[in-house]
């Protein structure tokens, strides 16, 4: 059965999210063929798991178990006491080989450091890089690396959008219209519920029952709002090349509106600094049209005379 309803869609997106983002190291364990990319957290190869590619990005890493070809860190330690098959790639960090460690082939230390204990083994050289070539070389790295961070974004995003327009649809179409309908409402909303939430999550902080609120408010809702937020205002892009193009939009599943209209926010993403700010802003401004169509659904009856014209938007 397909469940109905602004909550039960928001639970469903949450699912998919939630089995995206958990499903990643798993991953990373049992597949034979694989990258594995982390940033901003720790990470933790135990005995007995392997990867073929590790990528540490403002990462602690703890290197026991095996990393069959390339490991790179990039502003941080490694501690390595397993094996890594080839080459051990460090960008103005550390890398720390305890007596068990094997490295099979050079360490590249790009403004970084190397701690080799006796018994380390490394099958290569020891290649120091600094100056303009080190340079060329951390960006060629943080450029795949952020390459890599955008196609998963956009995977992710793209999911999201095909599972709001197959599930709720109409809602999908209807909030994205009343985007386009009223507009201010939708940016006054979108101001109102960005600093009042945080305010709350803050607030509950005080006491010991309200932590785990806060954080929910804090890590998941604000986080997921932003996400639909930002489909909401792709989807109205869509409609509206739609409208360039003279073709009719399928209201009760728009799968090609939603996609195109992330698709081309993604691109627009990727011009340095104006993109990043048109991104945040679509998200932001979604969620706004989504908390008024929210409100009307469970707020208090409203007078029919005052109802916008969503259809005609739509």
């Amino acid at each position: 059965m397909i469940p109905r309803g602004p909550f039960a869609l928001v639970a469903l997106v949450a699912a998919v999210l939630i089995l995206l983002l958990t499903s990643v190291p798993a991953l990373a364990q049992e597949q034979k063929d694989d990258v594995y990319v982390r940033v901003n957290g720790t990470v933790d190869l135990a005995a007995g798991e392997s990867v073929d590619t590790l990528v540490a990005v403002n990462s602690g890493t703890r290197l026991t178990g095996t990393v069959r070809d390339t490991l790179v860190i990039v502003n941080q330690t490694a501690t390595v006491s397993g094996d890594v098959g080839r080459d051990a790639i460090v960008a103005n960090g550390t890398l720390v080989l305890e007596p068990t460690a094997r490295i099979g082939g050079d360490v590249v230390l790009i403004n970084g450091n190397l701690t080799q204990a006796d018994g380390a083994v490394i099958g290569g050289r020891v290649v120091e890089r600094s100056g303009a070539s080190a340079g060329a070389e951390f960006r060629r790295v943080t450029a795949a690396i952020s390459l890599i961070a955008w196609l998963g974004m956009t995977l992710l995003v793209v999911i999201v959008a095909l599972g709001w327009a197959a599930v709720g649809g109409s809602q999908l179409s209807a909030i994205a219209g009343l985007l386009g309908a009223r507009p201010g409402l939708a940016a006054v909303a979108a101001v109102i519920f960005w600093i009042a939430v945080p305010l709350v999550a803050f607030a509950a902080f005080i006491t010991v029952i309200g932590i785990p609120v806060g954080i929910a408010l804090l890590v998941f809702v604000l986080p997921l709002l932003w996400v639909l937020g930002y489909v909401t205002t792709a989807t109205r892009l869509g409609f509206f090349l739609a409208d360039l193009r003279h073709t009719t939009p399928n209201l009760d599943h728009p799968y090609l509106e939603a996609v195109l209209g992330v698709v081309v926010f993604q691109l627009i993403g990727l011009i340095p600094i104006v993109g990043g700010i048109v991104v945040a802003l679509a998200g932001l401004f979604g969620a706004g049209a989504i908390v008024v169509h929210a409100w009307r659904r469970i707020g208090p009856p409203r007078n029919p005379a005052n109802r916008p014209l969503l259809d005609a938007a739509t």
